[in-house]
C-alpha cells in the first residue's frame, strides 16, 4: 500500500513538473508582442563546443550542469572532447546517443571525474541497490540519473515519463533498505534530479 502511495505521489510530482516546464513557451510568446526581445544568456559549453569541436553533438544545459550528447564518435574523439572541455564547466556528462537508449561515457561533478564507462575503478557506488536515509539525503537536485544510480548501486524502476526534450519529466523508484514497506522515488526533468520522495526510511519497522 505504501509503495503504491509513493508511486502515486511520484506520478503527481512528475506531471506537475512537466506542466511547469511547458508554461514558459506560452508566456514567452505573449511577452514578445509587448516587450523587446532579449538575447539568450551565453552558454559557455555550447560556445566552446561550436568554436573548438567539429564532430556531431548536441549540448543540453541547465543552471547546474551540462550534458554533451555525441553521435557515433570514436573513443579517441570523445577523450579529446572531454579534455577540451576541462575548465569550461565543473558539472558535465558526455553521452553516446548513437546507440538506442544512449550510453553515458563520462560524468564530472564539481570538477571531479565520478564515472568513466571504460574504467574498472569504482568511482562512487555507495549503496547495494536499496536506499538508506543516508543515501537518500545525498541525492541532490541537478544530479544526473547515472549519478543517482552510482550512489544507490542499482537502476531504478521506471514509474512515469512525460514530455520531451529539456521538458521531459521521468520518475524512477527504488526500494528502501530497512523494510519491504519503505521506498524512494526520484523525479528527473531535462535529465537531472528535480525532486524526490521517500516513505518509511525514517521509521523503525522492528
Amino acid at each position: 500500500m505504501k509503495i503504491a502511495h509513493v508511486i502515486a505521489l511520484s506520478v503527481a510530482l512528475a506531471m506537475s513538473l512537466s506542466a511547469c516546464g511547458s508554461q514558459p513557451e506560452s508566456s514567452s510568446s505573449s511577452a514578445q508582442s509587448s516587450t523587446p526581445q532579449v538575447s539568450a544568456p551565453a552558454d559557455p559549453v555550447k560556445d566552446y563546443m561550436s568554436a573548438n569541436f567539429s564532430g556531431e553533438y548536441d549540448v543540453i544545459s541547465t543552471s547546474t550542469r551540462s550534458e554533451v550528447r555525441v553521435y557515433g564518435l570514436s573513443r579517441e574523439d570523445v577523450e579529446a572532447l572531454v579534455e577540451s572541455l576541462d575548465g569550461v564547466t565543473e558539472n558535465i556528462s558526455v553521452s553516446d546517443y548513437s546507440v538506442e537508449g544512449s550510453s553515458i561515457l563520462y560524468t564530472y561533478q564539481n570538477g571531479k571525474l565520478t564515472y568513466d564507462a571504460d574504467s574498472t575503478e569504482d568511482f562512487s557506488i555507495q549503496g547495494n541497490g536499496a536506499v538508506t536515509m543516508e543515501i537518500y539525503q545525498k541525492i541532490k537536485n541537478g544530479m544526473t540519473y547515472n549519478e543517482v544510480v552510482n550512489l544507490i548501486g542499482a537502476d531504478g524502476t521506471p514509474v512515469v515519463s512525460v514530455g520531451d526534450g529539456e521538458f521531459q519529466t521521468e520518475s524512477y523508484s527504488w526500494p528502501g533498505e530497512n523494510s519491504e514497506y519503505s521506498s524512494v522515488s526520484v523525479t528527473f526533468q531535462g535529465g537531472v534530479v528535480a525532486g524526490k520522495l521517500q516513505i518509511g526510511l525514517d521509521q523503525d519497522w522492528g
